[in-house]
């Protein structure tokens, strides 16, 4: 009843509960109103999608924080689809790939994201006590995404298997992980979008 529209200004506010509504309206079908929640959750999520995320992969807030907020927020809900039987348009999968190239691009030899534009530090959620401590490493998003897409580069990326691959994309994750032949193409490379 009280979405954070603000007169039309759709922020990461508003993405927060298009992924609240969509998760608790798949989590609790019996409740009233619950197919509502989903069915509203999954329009906002498609809309912020398409209008947050530039076709570069970068997120309009130009932020790595934001981006990885932003991304958690998309990446959430996608996958409870996934594992549900429901689903999203090609093109909210694709921009999810792009994000991981974009945060692939800004990664230090050291595994840390280079820090640019505002943020605040938040996630959608927390998973492993590495990642609460070591909030500039977002190679995490790396490994999800080379078990997700089947991405090598990605795998390259992130370097090694962090758990929360594990706790988002289940007990295979760490063989599809180990079997996923690595691609080093990350270059240096321009986002002329972002």
């Amino acid at each position: 009843n009280n979405i954070e529209d603000w007169g039309g200004i759709r922020n990461n506010h508003y993405l927060s509960n298009g992924t609240a509504l969509f998760i608790l309206g798949s989590a609790l079908p019996d409740l009233p109103g619950a197919q509502d929640w989903k069915q509203k959750g999954h329009d906002i999520l498609e809309e912020c999608c398409e209008r947050q995320i530039l076709d570069d992969g970068v997120d309009y807030e130009m932020s790595t924080q934001y981006q990885r907020l932003v991304f958690e927020f998309l990446l959430t809900p996608y996958l409870f689809a996934k594992k549900n039987g429901d689903s999203f348009t090609q093109e909210y999968e694709n921009k999810l790939e792009k994000m991981l190239e974009f945060t692939a691009a800004c990664l230090k030899p050291d595994g840390t994201i280079a820090l640019f534009g505002d943020g605040d530090n938040g996630r959608c959620q927390v998973m492993s006590e590495y990642n609460r401590v070591h909030i500039n490493d977002h190679r995490y998003l790396l490994c999800i995404g080379s078990v997700l897409f089947g991405n090598g580069s990605f795998k390259a990326a992130a370097q090694s298997f962090f758990d929360e691959t594990l706790w988002l994309c289940g007990p295979s994750s760490k063989e599809k992980f180990t079997n996923l032949g690595v691609e080093s193409k990350f270059e240096s490379c321009s986002f002329d979008d972002g």
